[in-house]
């Protein structure tokens, strides 16, 4: 809507409670129920998604590196040279070992301009040895300005 600013915040639940400690009656949030009963806020609405299948996903974050036995799904995250061809040089590679590539997102830098993050998502065996090959190759190519290994889990 174009009367409707958009503010970021760093997760629904901050963003819910900074609009009930601010006292303004001319914003809104999207937030958890919960979160509306937590901060006192009203409900305006239920169910807003316009995609049925939307959904949130949850993380859990360690220091130590796991890899579970039934992992199915990989992420990463790389940034790449602002040059032509970086990006498609990186895709080429999940293809040779017939890697499933399920999403692939890219997010703005903070502070850079024109420099992105990839994240990519993809469906893999952390058994299959040409995976191991690819994630090592790709965690030490020094045109891969920053290789981050976000994590295998079992997605059901």
């Amino acid at each position: 809507h174009k009367d409707i600013k958009a503010s970021p915040a760093s997760n629904t639940a901050a963003a819910a409670e900074a609009l009930a400690k601010s006292g303004r009656t001319d914003a809104a949030v999207i937030a958890a129920r919960e979160c509306a009963e937590l901060y006192g806020l009203d409900i305006l609405a239920d169910d807003i998604s316009d995609t049925p299948s939307n959904f949130t996903r949850f993380i859990c974050i360690s220091r130590k590196t796991e890899i579970y036995p039934d992992a199915n799904k990989f992420s990463l995250m790389m940034s790449l040279p602002h040059r032509p061809g970086s990006l498609a040089d990186v895709l080429v590679r999940f293809s040779a070992p017939g890697v499933n590539l399920t999403k692939l997102e890219s997010r703005p830098v903070v502070g850079s301009d024109f420099e992105f993050r990839f994240i990519f998502d993809f469906e893999a065996s952390p058994r299959d040895e040409r995976v191991v090959k690819l994630l090592s190759s790709l965690a030490s190519d020094p045109s891969i300005e920053q290789f981050t290994f976000l994590g295998a889990y079992a997605e059901k």
